[in-house]
């Protein structure tokens, strides 16, 4: 890769309207910012795309795209756009894996694992690049499971790839509490009760070698491997529980404890998330005497950081597991001034603000593809007073303030957070006001 103020020699090969395409051929003088990636894999696994940057050159450049794409895409001019939050970790930051699993062999078809390839696909491909004795962005718990599974996993008759078999490993891990949770995830062929057994077997094994395993499960797609078509995939405990719990720092000293069991969605950055939280709070400036609607709320994480400063808060999320834990986070956490409802953000609002009345402010954290048409217009008829919008997905993000400019609102804020160092990826929390006429 190049890295800015490198000096190349390169061939160009695609030229379009606004940008060209080049292969890099020799690399002439190096960046003053170019660093060694320290990975074996670097160049081959589709995990990082800026580690021979400095850090410092990282967030410069992320800092500059938010202003380049809401400018380019989002036709926002004059933008408000503050500094760049930096990551308190920038190694082994990351609380979640799914790797990707296939037999040595390379058949779809195996019938066992004798010797198992565990690791990413490269980068625009299928192609497997099994991961060496670490990734320095991992925790070291996920770290230590892999290499685990890839030393014992052939030891368990667990069948690997096509024919309904093993496809990937998904790890979680609480940093706070030091927990991990391990999914193993495929076809029907995993349901089995002998490799149900098996796994069990493993269990109780990796339990010796790891002491914070909290538990075991099974992820089961119906039909194998094909999520789009098929119905949700079946979630099995097999062995310990089925969900972990991490503690974030919150206002006035306090901490917040999450569960999050294995389907759910969470940060995959904790040590930064509460900073981005804590960003939302400031700019959402909620109160004793106001309604705060949390849109895509996951496991209520910001929902439950909105209640600790009073009033009504209700959080809406489509992932039914993911409702169920954000009920047991308020428990835990004993805040009753927030409710939940599992549904899609476009029928569920719309029930909740014609019982309570349109809130006073309205936070959306989408998924990648961002917020519907059908989903923004409702909630510019409800006129909040403050809309925070979180995005990991600086297109879309530009594509819905857009839609919101030319209905009056405006960004007031534009807070950049690097919550994946070492990734081109950066998160983005706008606060959008309305324009007096």
């Amino acid at each position: 890769g190049v890295v800015p103020g490198d000096r190349i020699q390169a061939t160009i090969t695609e030229v379009h309207k606004n940008y060209v395409r080049a292969r890099l051929e020799r690399l002439l003088e190096g960046s003053p910012d170019r660093v060694d990636p320290m990975c074996i894999d670097f160049g081959q696994c589709g995990g990082c795309q800026l580690l021979q940057w400095s850090y410092q050159a990282q967030l410069t450049w992320k800092e500059r795209r938010v202003h380049e794409v809401l400018t380019r895409i989002g036709g926002l001019t004059s933008l408000p756009v503050r500094p760049i939050i930096p990551s308190p970790l920038i190694w082994h930051y990351r609380n979640k894996a799914q790797f990707k699993v296939a037999a040595a062999g390379g058949g779809s078809n195996t019938e066992s694992i004798c010797t198992v390839k565990i690791g990413f696909y490269s980068s625009g491909s299928h192609n497997l690049v099994p991961l060496g004795e670490r990734c320095r962005l991992m925790h070291p718990l996920i770290n230590q499971a892999v290499q685990f599974l890839k030393t014992h996993l052939p030891k368990y008759s667990i069948p690997c790839s096509g024919n309904g078999g093993l496809q990937q490993i998904i790890c979680r891990v609480s940093f706070a509490r030091k927990q991990l949770l391990l999914t193993l995830a495929g076809g029907k062929r995993l349901a089995e009760q002998q490799t149900a057994a098996q796994v069990t077997k493993l269990a109780h094994e990796m339990k010796v070698d790891i002491p914070g395993l909290a538990g075991l499960t099974l992820s089961i797609s119906m039909p194998s491997g094909n999520r789009k078509q098929g119905p949700e995939p079946e979630n099995i405990t097999v062995w310990g529980q089925n969900f972990i719990e991490e503690d974030l720092p919150a206002a006035h000293g306090r901490s917040i404890t999450f569960r999050i069991s294995a389907s759910s969605f969470f940060q995959v950055n904790p040590t930064q998330a509460a900073n981005l939280f804590n960003t939302v709070m400031a700019l959402a400036q909620p109160g004793p005497d106001l309604f705060a609607l949390d849109a895509y709320c996951g496991t209520g994480s910001i929902a439950l950081y909105l209640a600790q400063a009073g009033g009504m808060v209700w959080g809406i999320e489509e992932v039914e597991e993911a409702v169920a834990d954000a009920i047991v986070n308020a428990e835990l956490n004993d805040l009753g001034n927030v409710h939940f409802s599992a549904g899609k953000v476009e029928k569920t609002a719309g029930k909740i603000v014609t019982r309570y009345g349109p809130p006073d402010i309205l936070v959306v954290d989408p998924p990648r593809s961002g917020c519907s048409e059908q989903f923004l217009t409702a909630a510019l008829s409800w006129q909040p007073r403050r809309w925070v919008y979180v995005s990991c997905n600086l297109a879309t993000l530009a594509r819905d303030l857009r839609f919101l400019s030319s209905a009056g609102y405006r960004p007031t804020v534009v807070q950049p957070v690097d919550m994946f160092p070492h990734t081109s990826h950066v998160e983005c929390v706008v606060l959008m006001s309305r324009v007096d006429k």
